[in-house]
């Protein structure tokens, strides 16, 4: 009985030994589009599992500066026998503990003397997109280019390579419209039906959208079984920007443009608005401004619509609600047509302030004048007639 236990146990251990996380299917999840999901629903009791579940909590709040995944983050470290980790894990540990406790700068220093650390690249990676999105700062761009060029390589069918390249590309005035295209054909070489493939194409459809390839867009969403509202957004730009209202109308109704980022979810309900103006449908058409209007305060294009639906509709202050939003837009020096509306609304202003407020007021002072002048005509008759009777 004895034996027998030890054999299971020894089997079990087995067990867990053959189908523990490795260092290489850690770092696939990492570069995975739901990288902290994968790999906190893949973690088993190895240390190199424990490895990447502090890592994804340290990223995760390099992301939403969320306090919780700062904590977890801490006291997986803790827990965490470096000594028996490989070093290039430990690598990785140092950018990211370095990241979080100094800055992102120091961290990324580390990372230059460290370029054989896939891990570290992987995290480098991570930090530099999450410092490019938010600055603009072409170091991190081109660092993150240089990166994710490293990686695709080595990791031809991952997620984050392919999405960093193709916003680096598309999105940069340092970027390749050629080397898009290029990366574009490798990612339609690639046969496969996974989640992650379609992540990857949903990245490239994004790209293809901020260069305007409208036809590449819609040729590449047709490929996609089930995608996301971000993704139908594009695809509904693309349909109207190359003429087919119809199914544009039809995509945006279909997406829940509330869930987008709102610059975005404006955009959307912008389109629609256009959309329903042109098949003459004013109150749609008002209604659907007002809510890009709402999304977003600054959308001019919305405001100027609004200002013209407006200034030609019968509903009520209807010239008030005109000048409002044109001059909400802050168009009139930069837009003829503008400018010309409110000079014509101004008038109508002061013509409508003549006629229904200066007008009435200078008759009901003459009214007055002669109405005074009447009683003190008949009151010095009055006394006149008195004076010759006296």
């Amino acid at each position: 009985m004895k034996y027998k236990i030890e054999l299971i146990l020894v089997l079990l251990m087995s067990f867990v030994y053959i189908f523990a996380m490795d260092v290489n299917e850690g770092i696939i999840l990492l570069l995975s589009k739901d990288y902290a999901q994968k790999i906190f629903f893949a973690q088993d009791d190895s240390e190199i599992s424990k490895v990447f579940s502090c890592i994804a909590y340290g990223v995760r709040y390099m992301e939403n500066l969320a306090w919780i995944d700062k904590d977890r983050f801490y006291d997986s470290l803790e827990e965490l026998k470096r000594e028996e980790l490989p070093e290039e894990i430990i690598i990785g540990l140092d950018v990211l503990e370095t990241a979080i406790s100094t800055s992102t700068v120091g961290a990324l220093a580390l990372l230059e003397e460290s370029a054989e650390s896939s891990v570290a690249a992987a995290i480098a990676l991570r930090l530099y997109k999450i410092d490019w999105t938010e600055t603009r700062d072409p170091n991190s761009g081109k660092a993150m280019l240089r990166i994710a060029e490293t990686l695709q390589k080595k990791y031809p069918e991952a997620y984050l390579p392919y999405e960093a390249i193709f916003l680096f590309h598309s999105s940069s005035v340092f970027g390749d419209k050629s080397e898009f295209l290029r990366y574009r054909d490798v990612v339609l070489g690639m046969i496969d039906e996974s989640d992650e493939f379609s992540a990857i194409l949903q990245a490239l459809i994004k790209g293809e959208y901020y260069l305007g390839l409208y036809e590449e867009l819609l040729e590449d969403y047709r490929k996609l079984t089930d995608p996301g509202d971000e993704t139908k957004f594009y695809a509904a730009m693309a349909e109207f920007e190359t003429g087919s209202q119809g199914t544009a109308e039809i995509l945006l109704k279909d997406t829940n443009l509330s869930s987008l980022p709102s610059k975005m979810a404006s955009k959307g309900f912008e389109v629609l608005g256009k959309i329903a103006e042109n098949e003459g449908n004013t109150d749609s058409a008002i209604y659907y401004f007002k809510r890009a209007i709402k999304f977003n305060g600054k959308n001019r294009d919305a405001l100027v619509h609004l200002g013209f639906l407006y200034m030609n509709s019968d509903l009520e202050e209807h010239d008030t609600l005109a000048r409002y939003y044109f001059e909400m837009s802050g168009m009139e020096d930069y837009d003829p047509e503008v400018a010309e509306a409110l000079n014509v609304l101004r008038k109508r202003l002061v013509l409508r302030i003549i006629f229904y407020q200066v007008l009435p007021l200078i008759a009901a002072v003459v009214l007055g004048l002669i109405l005074v002048e009447y009683i003190y005509i008949k009151r010095r008759k009055k006394q006149e007639e008195e004076a010759l009777r006296k």
